[in-house]
């Protein structure tokens, strides 16, 4: 993790900025999860009291059963918006190969060989579930947002909402 001198100057500077970067974010984020705690089936992100959420991500929980549309088909209708979606995130850590396979430093199986503990799916069944099924979220970091992006985004976001009952044919299509 050795920095050169100009990336660690970057660095310092961005991290004299990163209070303001950070509450601008919420701010976007907030906007976010106001305009859209309205829709059924989009469970926007809950901040517990006392807690601070920095939104590298803006994660919502989609639930296919209320909205009518599965979570494919209603982030591709966002895409076809302009909207840059994912879907789960990244795998949970527990199925990455690593673990899976239990062999981490060099090939006897190190640090696994010390516990017959297995990693098997399963193991962690909500973030599997979050992962496969629900988790529906926009890289709020990624971009330069403003808030005409901001409200872009939220009548995206409706706009396919409104649509739904017209994506759940579109499954088996993609």
């Amino acid at each position: 993790y050795r920095l050169t001198e100009i990336a660690a100057a970057i660095g310092r500077a961005q991290l004299a900025k990163a209070e303001t970067i950070v509450d601008e974010r919420i701010g976007y984020a907030t906007r976010l999860t106001e305009a859209l705690s309205d829709l059924p089936g989009i469970i926007p992100p809950v901040v517990r009291e006392g807690c601070r959420h920095v939104y590298y991500v803006w994660p919502a929980r989609y639930d296919a059963q209320v909205v009518g549309a599965s979570r494919d088909a209603f982030a591709r209708a966002l895409a076809a918006e302009g909207v840059p979606i994912n879907q789960g995130y990244v795998k949970p850590l527990h199925l990455l190969p690593l673990f899976q396979r239990r062999i981490a430093i060099g090939c006897q199986g190190f640090p696994f060989d010390v516990t017959d503990r297995t990693y098997a799916p399963g193991l962690c069944p909500v973030a599997e579930r979050m992962h496969e099924k629900e988790e529906l979220g926009f890289g709020i970091c990624v971009f330069e947002l403003s808030d005409a992006v901001v409200e872009e985004l939220i009548a995206a976001f409706r706009k396919v909402y409104e649509h739904r009952t017209r994506l759940a044919g579109l499954d088996d299509a993609a």
